[in-house]
């Protein structure tokens, strides 16, 4: 009742949420539809105000609004787009006026459970697509003060980038700018992730913490000098202002400048700074830009670790001992986050408690270091810079010595919403005991959240086809706990197991496959798999790889073998009757063993996973000879759902074979507009004529199958589309 000014912010929300639904929702889908409509066309030409730029490894990223679709004399506008291929030659500045040239595209939603929802994220902003430039021409250089000083903010930090990159050497400038300036772009990939598998990627993006450090070190530092509240505020807020332009209006850095003016200004008027008071603005101001931000995951961070740190400090033991209060703010921020980490990320980094402690205080001194050696070497001293190499070095053998530390990845899954409401029912329990000072029941307590919301039970079998685009994936989650997977490679995505299978696998709760099934050698089959082979340390791991012994001499295949070897991963050759399993059991029907001289697609490993009364067959990219000698051989049964062979092409599963093998459903993996027509139209023929229902990837949707011992859900996950298949035999 104290925090009149929290009451008003919450009021506010109520309305700003109300117009959000009743009329931004139809907005939304309006800008959808006439993007949609327009990125049908070949080539388009749009004129568009430059907002912000970025610097991109193939060109600059320009951010354009006001945005008007050209068609003839008439022009017609159009929402935010980002523009890609701009060169640095073109002398862009921000605030220009230009018209651009190129094919637009829609950002995507999610392709499978746990993949990056493009659509979402960039939604946020007001940004539904963009357009690979062919032409980009300046119509009006801006007149604007406020733009121009943006750009010259711009023109600074690039060349502040490539000052550092002279000092600092190539291997730790991307580091150095990434917690300076907030440019990630020059961090090598690997070495991002690798900080963020340890729980440390925090450092490595502008955060409250780099605002709160910088602007109250200049405000003290004016105060202690004698300088007035009224002119040392003034500085300070003029000065963290200027600071957030240049490295970027992020949402961490929008929540800290918001809540270090709200503390500098009650300085300044004499007031009590109220933290909550200001956390409660900072958020109001953010969500009423955009309520969407609410389930964005950056915002449920930044504001929740605030949050974490207002509630939970206050009565976490050991407020008395300074060299506890690392692991302290650690905690409280831990207990708040854990349920968001762990649904947007599926993994714990179990160390990352007591990293952040240590590497916190040292991320001080890199940042002193970085910005005073970024004066000094204007006059050729380095040695402050040097310094930063040192800690980051430090930094990256601590990364790689502890992501080799058993259970320092606990994979957990993306959790249901009752977990996360039961988590935060059980933390109140948690408060209360601490405040009473009983240690051992709030242990208890935290527990007893954490096991809630890690719990998984299922006693059924999996089965999904990952969307890979023009390739093929499916996870099998046996109901003894093992995963299997059959197959992981795309032909049109690049990075498919980063990017596409390993995310589908973590937010499945699968951090380790105990068999990995390849059908043959063809790239887009084993890329993703050869990918994560060479991830095994912050991917998904793998203990067994199972090849058909067709397969055996091609030349990729014994790279990729080999490649398995050097991780000590089992390998496994089979051939026509060998079986594993128990109560779901694996069967190779074909190639036959005799066969010999096979090669490319008639190497393909034939599949057949039974469990109880279904079954499902696996054909890879079989055609011709194998499907031949299949039929002639009689070992086909009746299936409940066969994996179609090669992506539906024309010449797969002929009438024969599906005579024999009498599938009640049939699923495609291919990829959207492929160039090759899968799924061909006399294939799907065939399968309308002998009684088979069909579902395809199609670039957008993964599919996806629970079968329990008597009933079997087919679910298609994006288009929501359920149907029963019953009678299953116990």
């Amino acid at each position: 009742m104290k925090r009149k000014l929290c009451t008003i912010c919450f009021l506010i929300l109520i309305v700003r949420f109300f117009i959000f639904v009743i009329w931004e929702g139809e907005s939304y889908k309006a800008s959808l539809a006439n993007l949609k409509v327009i990125s049908q066309e070949q080539d388009i030409t749009i004129e568009g105000n430059v907002y912000q730029k970025k610097r991109g490894k193939n060109g600059l990223i320009l951010y354009v609004k006001n945005n008007s679709y050209i068609r003839g004399i008439q022009s017609f506008p159009i929402s935010k787009l980002i523009i890609y291929g701009a060169s640095e030659e073109s002398k862009v500045s921000i605030g220009d006026r230009l018209m651009l040239e190129g094919k637009l595209k829609l950002y995507e939603n999610a392709p499978n459970p746990g993949n990056f929802d493009q659509r979402t994220y960039y939604a946020k902003d007001g940004i539904y697509g963009f357009l690979y430039a062919d032409k980009v021409e300046i119509l009006n250089h801006t007149k604007k003060v406020p733009e121009q000083f943006r750009e010259i903010l711009y023109q600074f930090r690039e060349q502040w980038i490539n000052r550092l990159s002279q000092y600092v050497g190539v291997e730790y400038t991307g580091l150095l700018s990434a917690m300076m300036l907030g440019s990630s772009g020059e961090m090598e990939a690997d070495m991002k992730e690798l900080y963020q598998k340890n729980g440390m990627g925090h450092l490595f993006a502008i955060s409250g913490w780099h605002i709160s450090f910088i602007g109250l070190a200049g405000y003290e530092l004016l105060r202690r000098l004698g300088f007035s509240y009224g002119i040392s505020g003034g500085f300070g807020i003029c000065f963290i202002g200027i600071y957030a332009l240049l490295v970027g209006m992020g949402l961490s850095v929008m929540r800290a400048l918001c809540m270090m003016a709200l503390k500098i200004g009650a300085d300044i008027c004499g007031r009590e700074y109220d933290m909550p008071t200001a956390f409660a603005v900072a958020a109001t101001i953010i969500l009423c830009k955009s309520p969407r931000y609410l389930f964005d995951a950056g915002f449920l961070l930044s504001f929740g670790a605030v949050l974490g740190i207002l509630i939970w400090m206050k009565i976490l033991p050991g407020e008395e001992k300074v060299w506890l209060s690392g692991i302290r703010v650690s905690m409280a921020v831990q207990l708040m986050l854990l349920p968001v980490l762990v649904y947007f990320y599926y993994e714990i980094p179990l160390y990352s408690v007591l990293l952040n402690a240590f590497v916190i205080p040292l991320a001080g001194v890199i940042l002193w270091s970085g910005f005073v050696g970024s004066i000094t070497m204007l006059f050729g001293v380095w040695q402050p810079l040097y310094l930063c190499s040192i800690c980051f070095e430090l930094y990256e053998r601590i990364c790689v010595w502890t992501i080799r530390l058993p259970f320092a990845r606990i994979i957990i899954g993306r959790p249901e919403f009752w977990q996360v409401f039961a988590y935060y029912v059980v933390l109140i329990a948690v408060y209360y005991f601490l405040s009473k000072s009983t240690y051992k029941k709030a242990v208890g307590c935290i527990v007893a959240a954490v096991f809630l919301l890690t719990f998984r039970y299922e006693d059924s079998l999996e089965i999904m086809m990952i969307n890979v685009g023009q390739g093929d994936c499916i996870l099998i989650q046996s109901p003894d706990g093992s995963n299997y997977l059959v197959d992981g490679g795309s032909s049109d995505v690049s990075e498919v197991a980063k990017y596409r299978i390993e995310s589908a696998l973590l937010s499945k709760g699968v951090g380790t496959l105990h068999k990995v099934v390849l059908s043959h050698a063809d790239k887009d089959h084993i890329n993703g798999v050869e990918e994560m082979l060479r991830r095994q340390a912050v991917g998904v791991r793998i203990k067994e790889i199972v090849i058909e012994k067709h397969s055996v001499d091609d030349v990729k295949m014994k790279q990729l073998l080999e490649l398995a070897k050097s991780q000590n991963i089992k390998i496994s050759v089979i051939e026509e009757g060998s079986f594993w399993g128990g109560e779901v059991k694996f069967t190779c029907l074909g190639p036959d063993k005799e066969l010999e001289g096979l090669e490319g697609n008639e190497t393909s490993m034939i599949l057949r996973m039974e469990y109880g009364g279904f079954s499902m067959l696996f054909t890879g990219d079989m055609e011709g000879v194998i499907e031949e000698m299949l039929c002639d051989s009689k070992v086909l049964e009746s299936c409940t759902v066969l994996k179609a062979a090669h992506h539906g092409s024309k010449n797969s599963c002929l009438d024969e074979f599906l005579a024999q093998a009498r599938p009640a459903y049939t699923w495609i993996s291919a990829g959207k507009d492929n160039r090759y027509g899968h799924p061909h139209q006399e294939f799907l023929e065939r399968l309308k004529e002998h009684g088979s229902s069909y579902d395809c990837t199609y670039g957008e949707k993964p599919l996806y199958l629970k079968i329990k011992k008597q009933i079997t859900y087919f679910y298609h996950k994006m288009a929501q589309d359920i149907c029963y298949h019953s009678k299953m035999s116990q």
